[in-house]
């Protein structure tokens, strides 16, 4: 009878101590949740700004280069398009370096091909105008340029991005749908 009472005292102890291990364990996964303090994660969001403007050098020659800065006040980079009007009759010289740097995007804007940084300035995309010397009227070449602030890096000279890429970027500049009311 001896060993029926001593295996059942083993058996007991052994449940109550698996019992107390648990207990506290539970009560001390308890007591540091309640005592862990977490700081404030604090974001940092920096405002895109961007300054651009055309510079243009025109003489009586019909020579008139068109290029555009990204001022030294700016603070992100930023991609450029430009949009020339000019009278019928008239037609643009494109620059020799504008071949590699810029492209037609067929919704009359040309597109530059790199980020712009601050401080710096585009290929030049205009180099003439090419005017019929029997052309007698006086007429206005409209430069427009638009920018927006560049979403990806790539600064000339280096692989320049696609027009689609640079497209998708004005796109989304000006698309107010996706805003949150």
């Amino acid at each position: 009878m001896k060993k029926f009472i001593i295996r059942n005292l083993y058996k007991k102890t052994a449940i109550l101590s698996v019992l107390l291990l648990i207990a506290v364990i539970g009560v001390g996964a308890t007591i540091a949740l309640a005592v862990a303090q977490t700081s404030p994660v604090v974001n940092i969001f920096k405002v895109g700004k961007i300054d651009t403007s055309i510079e243009e050098e025109v003489d009586t020659h019909f020579n008139k280069k068109v290029k555009v800065t990204n001022s030294a006040d700016a603070k992100s980079d930023a991609y450029v398009r430009v949009r020339i009007n000019c009278p019928d009759g008239i037609s643009l010289k494109l620059s020799d370096e504008s071949t590699n740097t810029w492209e037609y995007g067929e919704d009359g804007f040309y597109y530059y091909l790199y980020s712009l940084e601050p401080d710096t300035s585009t290929t030049e995309l205009l180099s003439s105008l090419v005017v019929p010397e029997d052309y007698k009227e006086s007429f206005d070449v409209t430069v427009y340029q638009e920018s927006c602030v560049a979403t990806k890096t790539n600064r000339y000279p280096g692989a320049a991005l696609t027009l689609n890429e640079i497209k998708t970027a004005f796109q989304n500049a000006t698309d107010t749908e996706h805003i949150a009311e």
